[in-house]
């Protein structure tokens, strides 16, 4: 096979295909995806963080009212800013377009289709949208700022993620779809570029290619819409779209985000299509050693080529997965129930060993109700526990103050004056001690004296302190030691 002199971007572009008009010049595969992305409104992959938006510059004019800080973001249908809302004091983000370069008549509505979208979705798990308006030539709209890392930022530093660290991100994922669906509308753009992690939590963005089902007219038939490397058959081909095209583009960010590469990949966008449309997908665990091999079978099933072999919607997805990590936000949405927030840590510092471990459960069942036995003995030996702990507590505080304390000897040993050497006195007990009384105590003591004789008295406690010579300061101090 010959080839031809290299194209625009430096590649050989391949020998037209048999049965082709050999006085056309075919396209190259560059040639063919430039093509395709400019219809598609979508930016260059290889240049994602750059759009030439024209004169005049954008950043530092006040669009409404709104004035553009900073850039900070691109998306399929726009450059997204950094902005000060000058009449509320906060700082948001504004998502721009410009209406001038686009031939599309439909492309302004379609931007517009995305404000709505967003304004009518409330979710914790999706962009909040403030306000939505045009100037000139420009359409905008005005929503929360998000600080934080997109999933594929995220990947790219780390390359994969762990199990433990995907599955709550997949969750709150799953949750905001699931919820986008009952309203009526399909994504159609999933990918890790479309999922925001900051604030403990996962966003779901960009919907400028959403379609509402009870919406029509913006899409032709035979229209292709969407990213290559997450495109379904359906969207390749340009036929219906609906929940189930969601689906596939979650088993390709599920395969992306663990094994750190797409299922699929290509010098240009048409060859990744094709796959697509032609290949199996391979083996999610052929790629990440030590992960379930069960996990294969989903993804499978996700990424099925007939739009009814995968899974009817995110619930049942979650009840597959839960079959192998379960989180409580997956068994919510596996038993329809609407998901709940999931704290996620901020994955750009997190480590694998860092991360809660997700536990590996059975499918999930009806909790069974506690026996009222089971309450009434967990309260009695929670009983017998605080008792126990009040009774040590009293003997050590007891002996702590017992008046003993101030003396050196205890009941039955004599102690030898220290004074005037005329007696011995031997303790033999103490009568009603009460702490912080010394005053009051009486202490029975048997006094030897030097004639041999000895005699049973009852002392004042700080009579026996006198005649031992030990200093006593206070009434209400405790024994001296």
């Amino acid at each position: 096979m010959t080839t031809n002199a290299p194209g625009p971007a430096g590649t050989p572009s391949t020998d037209p295909p048999p049965g082709s008009n050999s006085d056309v010049s075919p396209l190259s595969p560059e040639e063919a995806a430039a093509q395709l992305r400019q219809e598609l409104g979508s930016p260059d992959p290889s240049n994602e963080t750059q759009m030439n938006l024209g004169p005049p510059p954008l950043v530092g004019r006040l669009v409404g009212q709104y004035q553009l800080l900073e850039k900070i973001g691109q998306g399929g249908m726009g450059a997204v800013f950094k902005a000060k809302d000058r009449a509320l004091d906060r700082t948001v983000a504004v998502k721009v377009i410009q209406s001038g370069p686009l031939d599309d008549p439909k492309f302004a509505e379609r931007f517009n289709r995305e404000a709505r979208s967003l304004a009518r979705l409330t979710h914790s798990n999706l962009l909040h949208v403030y306000n939505v308006g045009s100037e000139q030539e420009l359409y905008y709209f005005a929503m929360e700022l998000l600080v934080g890392d997109t999933l594929s930022s995220i990947l790219r530093k780390r390359k994969r993620l762990t199990i433990e660290e995907f599955i709550p991100i997949l969750a709150q994922l799953l949750g905001a779809l699931h919820y986008v669906h009952r309203q009526g509308i399909t994504h159609r753009d999933l990918k890790t570029g479309n999922i925001m992690i900051c604030d403990g939590r996962a966003v779901l963005m960009d919907f400028g290619l959403a379609k509402d089902e009870q919406q029509s007219g913006l899409t032709s038939a035979g229209t292709v819409l969407g990213t290559p490397e997450y495109m379904s058959p359906e969207q390749a081909e340009g036929g219906e779209t609906g929940p189930y095209t969601d689906i596939y583009s979650v088993g390709v960010i599920i395969f992306e985000a663990l094994s750190g590469q797409v299922p699929f990949r290509g010098k240009s966008a048409m060859a990744i299509i094709r796959q697509h449309l032609e290949t199996p997908p391979p083996l999610l665990s052929s790629f990440v050693h030590g992960l379930n091999p069960k996990l294969d079978a989903i993804v499978q099933r996700c990424m099925a080529k007939a739009p009814a072999e995968r899974y009817p919607d995110c619930a049942a997805l979650a009840a597959a997965i839960c079959e192998l990590y379960s989180t409580p936000e997956l068994v919510q949405l596996a038993s329809g129930e609407t998901a709940k927030v999931t704290v996620v840590k901020r994955i750009s510092k997190m480590r694998a060993e860092e991360a809660a471990p997700v536990q590996k459960a059975p499918p999930a069942a009806a909790p069974k109700e506690r026996s009222t036995w089971t309450w009434v003995l967990g309260g009695f030996a929670i009983t017998l526990l605080l008792a126990l702990a009040i009774g040590i507590a009293i003997w050590v505080f007891g002996r702590m103050h017992a008046p003993d304390a101030g003396l050196k000897n205890g009941p039955g040993q004599k102690l030898t004056p220290a004074a005037n050497g005329q007696e011995d006195l031997e303790i033999i007990e103490f009568k009603n001690p009460e702490v912080g009384k010394q005053k009051d105590w009486k202490v029975v003591v048997r006094v030897h004296k030097p004639d041999g004789t000895t005699s049973i008295e009852t002392m004042d406690y700080l009579e026996v302190m006198k005649r031992l010579g030990t200093p006593w300061e206070a009434p209400s101090g405790n024994p001296p030691k």
